[in-house]
């Protein structure tokens, strides 16, 4: 695939760092943009007409956590239990399901099970109904999960999540269907994150590999270069050595992987357990070789 190009100006003001807007003249007070021709090749992706404001300063790097989900197909595997117990020693701090698939009170037994092992619990949605955004955080709530992500974004989610000290991740974009795809174009769902971000959201869930128009490196790195690592989760499809080592390159907070794990993607014919220590080799061996 060529260079990525954007068909419309994408700014960043001195007064809202963490904002994009369109149509304003480039080199305007405060302002800096890309053309509306400007063309991001896969080399080159860290936009350099457009810098952050001073005094910003260059975060160290994070080592991207991997987001265990014991979840195949969309739906939370029935022994879930017993596949947390069997790899709970592994280094893996964020462990996730989603909110179908178990019953309530195992939901709630599973999320007893992280915390007693000193882990962090993540719930991901895949919804785009307001009633059924509210049950998930009741049941989020209810269960002590410190990360809602996934869904589309509501002001109302978004009080329930705050009122529980939870961290809020929905999904940025234009984003439905099962399997879930993302479409529009990048500067939509840059700008979708953005205004999310100024909405109250902790961060975004970029569902990238389902990208249906374009490069999904070349959106992930757009997407950190304006929010940062620490406020974008990959969610989906990182199924590969190569995705993995991507994640690196990228740095967001973490990445979700459930299915893989359970596929055998890793150590084809292993167990769960057996495929998410490789994970985990893989993951250290690209970690330790950044610079």
């Amino acid at each position: 695939m060529g260079p990525l190009e954007l068909s419309s100006p994408i700014v960043v003001t001195n007064s809202h760092p963490h904002r994009l807007d369109r149509g304003l003249e480039p080199f305007a007070d405060g302002v800096l943009a890309i053309n509306s021709r400007q063309t991001v090749n896969k080399s080159e992706i860290c936009l350099p007409q457009v810098v952050r404001p001073i005094p910003l300063e260059k975060a160290e790097p994070v080592k991207p956590e991997i987001i265990v989900m014991l979840t195949h197909n969309d739906v939370t595997v029935s022994n879930a239990r017993e596949c947390f117990r069997n790899a709970a020693d592994l280094p893996v701090k964020y462990w996730g399901f989603k909110d179908v698939g178990l019953s309530t009170r195992e939901m709630e037994q599973l999320v007893a099970d992280f915390k007693d092992a000193g882990k962090t619990p993540v719930l991901e949605v895949v919804s785009f109904d307001e009633k059924d955004l509210l049950n998930a955080a009741a049941l989020a709530t209810a269960c002590g999960v410190e990360y809602f992500t996934g869904g589309v974004f509501s002001e109302a989610v978004l009080g329930r999540v705050r009122e529980a000290g939870m961290k809020y991740f929905p999904f940025c974009g234009s984003v439905g269907g099962s399997p879930i795809e993302l479409t529009g174009s990048p500067e939509d769902v840059i700008s979708d994150a953005v205004r999310l971000r100024g909405l109250g959201a902790d961060g975004v869930d970029l569902v990238a590999y389902r990208f249906a128009d374009g490069d999904p490196i070349q959106l992930a790195k757009l997407v950190e270069y304006q929010l940062g690592g620490q406020n974008l989760i990959i969610a989906g499809s990182i199924n590969s050595a190569d995705r993995i080592r991507r994640m690196q390159e990228i740095r967001p907070l973490g990445y979700t992987m459930g299915g893989a794990l359970f596929e055998g993607a890793f150590v084809p014919g292993g167990s769960f357990r057996d495929n998410l220590e490789r994970v985990v080799e893989i993951d250290a061996t690209f970690w330790g070789g950044q610079s």
